[in-house]
């Protein structure tokens, strides 16, 4: 289930650290968090919640088709669970341009893009992420912070950084040389003399 509210003061007033502060949201027997996040009203187009669960389903729904509600309430449905597709073991607020990491039980991490899952509705069953191997799950998602953009960004700077260390190496060559030729010349003119 998920639960879109209003964080402000009026649905969240502002307290004193000794409270025990206010309920967000009621669960059913055997439901807990899974996960939370902050949206901007003005992203809510742009950002979509990804889920995944542990047999490899992932589903990305646009955040606007979740309907704000008040606090305290039970929540919409986020995934269609059917069995053999396993339980929600992640969700995450993304971007068309963001990756995603889904962290596997043998230790392997599979890295995609987002734009690969397509957007549907609230209540579908999603599509393959992965295919865990058999004996294995996924335990974990995680937005990917370091993109390939980055990584040309960095690739981008170590050739610079090689490329001004070659063009040193260089010069210094050429000033070696140039002071070789100006000993020899030097040399030359005292052995006329």
């Amino acid at each position: 289930m998920s639960l879109k509210f209003k964080a402000d003061d009026e649905q969240l007033r502002p307290m004193g650290r000794q409270t025990a502060g206010v309920q967000g949201m009621k669960f059913r027997d055997g439901d807990e968090l899974l996960a939370m996040d902050v949206v901007r009203a003005d992203m809510e187009d742009d950002l979509s919640l990804l889920v995944v669960t542990n047999e490899g389903f992932a589903k990305r729904t646009s955040i606007s088709q979740y309907r704000l509600q008040g606090r305290n309430g039970f929540g919409v449905k986020a995934l269609q669970l059917t069995e053999g597709r396993g339980e929600l073991v992640g969700a995450v607020i993304v971007a068309d341009s963001d990756q995603i990491l889904a962290i596997m039980k043998s230790g392997k991490v599979i890295r995609s893009d987002v734009n690969e899952v397509k957007r549907t509705g609230r209540n579908t069953q999603g599509v393959t992420l992965a295919k865990p191997d058999k004996g294995d799950e996924i335990l974990s998602i995680a937005r990917n912070t370091d993109t390939d953009d980055d990584e040309d960004d960095e690739n981008a700077e170590d050739a610079d950084a090689n490329n001004d260390s070659a063009d040193s190496k260089e010069a210094n060559a050429t000033d070696s040389a140039a002071d070789d030729s100006a000993t020899e010349a030097s040399d030359e003119g005292s052995a006329e003399e």
